[in-house]
C-alpha cells in the first residue's frame, strides 16, 4: 500500500543563503564586459562626434590655422581614415582641402606603440597660393632688418615622432589677387619624412615631389628632392661647391623642370617691366645650399642651369610682351648660373665669393663684399659684364634706341661703391616706410665702348663712354668720343628715378667742332638754323653749347626749356628747297634796282663764324641773328621752328651797297631792309611777298621823285626857232 505524505511532510527545506562574493563576481565580468564594449565602438563614435569640429586642438593649440573634417573612420582593427579635411586660415577662407587621410598603421597600433614611425597617406591635396603685385626692388611694406632677423632665429618645427607621408593625386594654383589662374600644378606625387634625433644622428626632414605643371598655353613636368639636417652631421644629399661645416644647420634643395611656365611670375616683375608681361616657358635644374649657424650666419650656394625647351609650340618660346603689343623674344638657350656667398652675423658682413651668370645674350663675372647687411647695405662689388648689343641697348630708353645703330658694344669692367637701400623710417603715426629710390650715395661706374655708332646723323668710330650713378641719375662722361671729325664733350644724364625717363644737360660745351654733312643738318641744324634744311652740299664745322642747366622728359621735348648757343665755323653750303627760294627773292630785288640775276652756277652761299642763340621751349625752337649770305647780299633770320617743323619765321634781307651804288635814287635807300614772314613748313615753306610790292611802289616814287626833282632845278631851255636868210 502506498504511502501518503502528510502536509507538513510537502513544506521545501530551507536553503541556506547565497555567499555574497558572488554578485560582487557577477558585476565586476558585467562592468568589464561594459567598458569592452565601450572601448572597442568608443573609435567609431568619436568619429561620428567629432564630424566638422576643429581637430587642430588634438594636435597643438599653436597651429594658425583651423582644420575640420567631414567624417572618420576608426576602429582598433583597421587603419585609421579621414575624410574632406579643410583647412582654414586666420581670415576663416579655405585655404586648402584634402580629399582623404589614410594611417598605414591601425589604431590599436597607433596607440599601444607610439615608439613606431607614423606613416600617412594623403590624397586629393589641393590649395592654392595668392601672388601680390610688387616691386620686386622695392617692397614697400617689407622692414628688410626685421625680415632678416626673424629669418636668423627661425627654425624648422620638430615633430614629436618620426612620420612618413605619401602624396598622391594633389595639386596647387598660382593666383593673382584677383583670383586668376597664372599656373597651375597637377598630378602632384612623392613623400616626406621626418627622422627624430638619435644618438650619432641629427634631426632630418627630406622631401621629394614629382608632377606637372601646366598654364593655359604651356605644360611641363617638374622634380623637387630636397632635405632638411640640425646641426651634428653631413647631409644625405651632395652639395656643389660647398663642404657643410657639421655645426650648421643645413638646407638642401634640388629643382628640375622641363617646360616651365614663366607666366606667374608676371605679377612679381609686371612693374619692373613698365607694365610689360613675361610669357613662354624654360628648362633647367638648380641646386641650392643654406648653411646656418647657431649665431645666425649663413653660407649660401646656388648653381643651375636652363635652356629653351624642346617644343616646336610658339607658346613655348620665351618672349616679353609690352603694353602697346609688341613682342620681344629673349633667348634663354644654354645659360647657367652660379653663387658662393658667406653672411657673418657678428660683423654683420655678405661676402660674395662668386657671381657668375652665362649665357648666349649676357656673361657676368663678379664678386665683392656687402656690410652692414640689415641696415643700409654697403657694397664693395666688382666684376666684369659681356652681352650682345641689343641686350646693352634694351636698358636705354626706347624713344633714343630706335635713333641708334652701333657695333661691338661691351663693357669692360664695373665697380659698385656705396648702400643698395636706406634704412626703413616710421612716420609720425609709428608706420614702418621704405624709400622709393635708389640711395643717392650709391654709386656704380662701368665703360662703355663701342667699334661704331651712328646716332641723329652722328657716326662715331671706336668710342668709350663711362657710366657712374649718383643721386638717383645715370652720369655719362665721354672717355673717347671722336664724332665727325670732332668730339661729343658731354652727354645727357638719364634719371633713374620716376615713372617717366628724363634727361638733363649740365651748361658747357656739348659739341665740338663737328663736320657738317647732309645728316647732321637735316637731324641738328634745320631747327636753329633752318635756312640750312635738306641742303644738298656742305662743308665747315658747328659746335654746339648749353647756356643753363636743362632738364625734360626723353621722347617729349615739349617738355623742355634748353637755352643755348649755336656756334658756326666759317661754311660753305648748296642750298635746300627753301634757300632756292631766297635766291629767287634776291634775284628779283636785284632786278628791281636794276641789276641781274646772278648764274646759280656762279653764286657761293657762305656762313662766317658767328654764335647764334637758340632756346627750346613749349615744343618750338626759337633763334635770332642767325646771318648766312649769298654772294654779296646778307641774309639774315629769327624766329621759331616747331618739332613738328612748322615755321614762323622774319627772313631779312638789308639792301646791299652794290645794288644802291647806281645814282642818286638808289643811294637813297641806304639803310633799307626788306623783311618777309615765312609761315608753313620746312619741307614746304610759304613766303609772304607783300614787302617786295611795297619795296617795287617806294622804288617807283623814289625814282618819279627824283625825276620831277631834276626838272625843277633844270628847266628846259626855249627851243629857237631858225632865222630866215637875207633874201628870203
Amino acid at each position: 500500500m502506498t504511502e501518503t505524505n502528510s502536509p507538513e511532510q510537502l513544506t521545501p527545506v530551507e536553503q541556506p543563503p547565497p555567499r555574497r562574493g558572488s554578485w560582487l563576481m557577477r558585476f565586476a565580468i558585467f562592468f568589464v564586459l561594459a567598458i569592452v564594449v565601450v572601448v572597442w565602438f568608443l573609435p567609431s563614435m568619436a568619429g561620428k562626434l567629432a564630424s566638422h569640429s576643429n581637430v587642430a586642438n588634438w594636435v597643438g593649440a599653436d597651429i594658425p590655422a583651423e582644420i575640420e573634417f567631414e567624417s572618420a573612420s576608426l576602429s582598433w582593427q583597421a587603419p585609421v581614415m579621414i575624410h574632406d579635411v579643410k583647412i582654414r586660415g586666420t581670415s576663416g577662407k579655405a585655404t586648402a582641402n584634402i580629399e582623404s587621410i589614410t594611417t598605414q598603421q591601425t589604431l590599436w597600433s597607433l596607440v599601444t606603440n607610439r615608439a613606431q614611425p607614423l606613416e600617412l597617406y594623403v590624397e586629393g591635396f589641393s590649395g592654392e597660393i595668392v601672388v601680390p603685385k610688387t616691386r620686386m626692388a622695392n617692397l614697400e611694406k617689407v622692414n628688410s632688418e626685421k625680415a632678416l632677423q626673424q629669418l636668423m632665429q627661425h627654425g624648422f618645427r620638430h615633430l614629436p615622432r618620426a612620420m612618413t607621408l605619401h602624396v598622391s593625386k594633389s595639386s596647387f594654383r598660382l593666383v593673382d589677387e584677383q583670383k586668376e589662374e597664372l599656373t597651375s600644378f597637377n598630378e602632384i606625387a612623392g613623400e616626406y619624412a621626418f627622422t627624430p634625433k638619435q644618438e650619432t644622428q641629427p634631426a632630418v626632414h627630406t622631401f621629394q615631389f614629382a608632377g606637372k605643371v601646366r598654364q593655359p598655353e604651356t605644360g611641363g613636368e617638374f622634380q623637387l628632392a630636397g632635405e632638411w639636417q640640425d646641426a651634428g652631421g653631413q647631409p644625405l644629399m651632395p652639395v656643389d661647391g660647398v663642404v657643410p661645416a657639421n655645426e650648421m644647420e643645413k638646407l638642401v634643395i634640388n629643382v628640375q623642370g622641363e617646360s616651365i611656365p614663366l607666366d606667374g611670375l608676371n605679377p612679381l616683375i609686371r612693374r619692373e617691366l613698365n607694365d610689360a608681361t613675361v610669357s613662354g616657358s624654360v628648362s633647367g635644374s638648380s641646386q641650392h645650399y643654406v648653411g646656418r649657424s647657431s649665431n645666425g650666419s649663413f653660407v649660401i650656394s646656388t648653381t643651375g642651369d636652363f635652356t629653351q625647351p624642346n617644343q616646336s609650340s610658339k607658346n613655348s618660346e620665351t618672349r616679353i610682351i609690352t603694353q602697346d603689343g609688341t613682342v620681344v623674344p629673349v633667348d634663354l638657350s644654354d645659360g647657367s648660373w652660379k653663387a658662393l656667398a658667406d653672411y657673418n652675423a657678428d660683423q654683420d658682413t655678405l661676402t660674395l665669393s662668386t657671381v657668375q651668370l652665362n649665357s648666349n645674350a649676357v656673361a657676368i663675372d663678379g664678386k665683392g663684399v656687402i656690410t652692414n647687411v640689415r641696415t643700409t647695405a654697403d657694397a664693395s662689388l666688382e666684376g666684369s659684364l659681356s652681352c650682345e648689343s641689343d641686350e646693352l641697348l634694351s636698358i636705354i630708353p626706347s624713344e633714343l634706341r630706335e635713333e641708334l645703330e652701333i657695333e661691338g658694344l661691351r663693357i669692360s669692367k664695373f665697380v659698385a661703391q656705396g648702400p643698395l637701400r636706406r634704412p626703413a623710417s616710421e612716420n609720425d603715426a609709428g608706420v614702418v616706410q621704405s624709400e622709393n629710390s635708389i640711395p643717392q650715395d650709391l654709386k656704380i661706374t662701368t665703360s662703355l665702348a663701342w667699334d661704331r655708332l651712328a646716332a641723329y646723323g652722328l657716326i662715331s668710330e671706336a668710342g668709350e663712354v663711362s657710366f657712374s650713378s649718383a643721386d638717383n641719375w645715370l652720369h655719362l662722361a665721354p672717355v673717347s668720343f671722336p664724332v665727325n671729325g670732332g668730339q661729343v664733350r658731354q652727354i645727357p644724364e638719364v634719371a633713374l628715378a620716376g615713372d617717366s625717363p628724363r634727361f638733363r644737360i649740365q651748361q658747357g660745351l656739348v659739341l665740338d667742332q663737328i663736320e657738317l654733312t647732309e645728316p647732321v643738318v637735316r637731324q641738328w641744324l634745320k631747327f636753329p638754323a633752318p635756312l640750312l634744311a635738306n641742303a644738298t652740299a656742305i662743308e665747315g664745322k658747328f659746335s654746339l653749347e648749353v647756356g643753363q642747366l636743362a632738364e625734360g622728359e626723353i621722347g617729349h621735348m615739349e617738355t623742355a626749356d634748353i637755352p643755348g648757343y649755336l656756334v658756326i665755323h666759317s661754311a660753305f653750303i648748296a642750298p635746300g628747297p627753301m634757300l632756292q627760294q631766297v635766291q629767287d627773292l634776291v634775284d628779283r630785288i636785284s632786278l628791281m634796282v636794276g641789276g641781274g640775276a646772278i648764274p646759280r652756277d656762279k653764286v657761293r652761299i657762305t656762313m662766317t663764324d658767328q654764335r647764334v642763340p637758340f632756346r627750346v621751349l613749349d615744343g618750338r625752337v626759337y633763334h635770332k641773328d642767325f646771318v648766312l649770305k649769298i654772294g654779296a647780299v646778307r641774309i639774315l633770320t629769327e624766329g621759331s621752328v616747331g618739332l613738328d617743323e612748322t615755321l614762323d619765321l622774319k627772313l631779312s634781307i638789308p639792301l646791299n651797297d652794290e645794288w644802291l651804288d647806281k645814282g642818286p635814287v638808289l643811294r637813297s635807300l641806304q639803310g633799307e631792309v626788306i623783311t618777309f614772314n615765312v609761315r608753313g613748313t620746312l619741307s614746304d615753306p610759304k613766303f609772304d611777298l607783300h614787302p617786295l610790292g611795297d619795296f617795287g611802289r617806294r622804288i617807283g616814287i623814289k625814282a618819279a621823285g627824283g625825276l620831277l626833282e631834276r626838272i625843277l632845278q633844270n628847266p628846259p631851255r626855249p627851243r629857237r626857232r631858225p632865222q630866215n636868210s637875207p633874201g628870203q
